[in-house]
């Protein structure tokens, strides 16, 4: 009887251990799935196109490929809320820009942030991530860890899900400033008439608004098809002054990350500027 009863308090202690060890597994995988910026999402990617990317260590910025290793996270990071910290210090010497910081885990010694794609099966990437061709169903995973480990072994993994997409439509133009038939007086319109040019007292803010079915690139201002000013980010405005009293063509051309284009012109009578 008191052999049953220690067997039966050594079993009692062995499953309160083995539900112990199972709450704490639970508790682990509940912190890898939350612990940020754990992400997976579906990113569509346009084939043959181009993104612009800062590099926080120089303040330069980069034109990418837009189907690129590197181009799906920077996607993902907009949808999935967290930061990634790019570094252009050996671009000079490899060509390549390095992900040195995503959400709140920077690159330390011999640990720090690796790409695969299609693992386990995929190759392991011989080139940068901004040199890095995706193709559509690819699944590139983004972790953290010691360098040759692979994205099972990270508790902290981004896993992406890919679909490349072309993109032959140009940029649609919403608003332009000025139009033909508009009078504007110290930037603001006043008035329209039936004439086919624009009449500015003084000076205008050029303004030009664009949308794109995916993304948009860039604005470029022409005066006289002379380019003035290229902007990169909305909203796309040039402060036109000091041009004299006369007629000038101004010709705005919007080009998404495909580099399709949609072009705008405007003759324009300048008085008093």
């Amino acid at each position: 009887m008191k052999k049953d009863f220690i067997l039966q308090k050594k079993g009692l202690l062995s499953g309160v251990i083995f539900i112990l060890f199972l709450c704490c597994m639970i508790q682990n995988i509940n912190a890898i799935q939350q612990d940020p910026p754990y992400f997976e999402d579906t990113i569509t990617l346009v084939h043959d196109s181009t993104m612009r990317v800062y590099a926080d260590s120089s303040g330069t910025y980069y034109d990418i490929i837009g189907d690129s290793a590197l181009a799906a996270l920077i996607i993902a990071s907009e949808l999935g809320d967290f930061d990634v910290f790019i570094d252009d210090t050996w671009y000079e010497s490899f060509d390549s820009l390095l992900v040195l910081k995503i959400g709140d885990k920077t690159n330390t010694g011999d640990d720090g942030w690796q790409f695969r794609n299609n693992y386990p099966f995929g190759d392991i990437p011989l080139v940068g991530a901004d040199a890095y061709l995706l193709e559509d169903g690819d699944t590139l995973d983004w972790f953290f860890g010691e360098y040759g480990i692979n994205p099972e072994s990270s508790d902290m993994r981004i896993s992406l899900h890919i679909e490349i997409v072309e993109d032959f439509n140009p940029p649609t133009l919403k608003k332009i400033i000025p139009t033909s038939g508009g009078i504007y007086l110290l930037g603001s319109k006043i008035t329209t008439i039936p004439i086919p040019l624009a009449i500015v007292l003084g000076s205008v803010n050029l303004l030009a608004e664009y949308e794109d079915e995916y993304s948009m690139h860039r604005v470029s201002f022409y005066v006289d098809n002379e380019l003035v000013q290229t902007v990169y980010t909305a909203p796309y405005t040039y402060n036109l002054k000091g041009l004299g009293t006369g007629s000038h063509r101004i010709k705005t051309i919007a080009y998404d990350s495909a580099q399709n284009t949609n072009t705008q012109e405007v003759e324009v009578l300048f008085v008093s500027n």
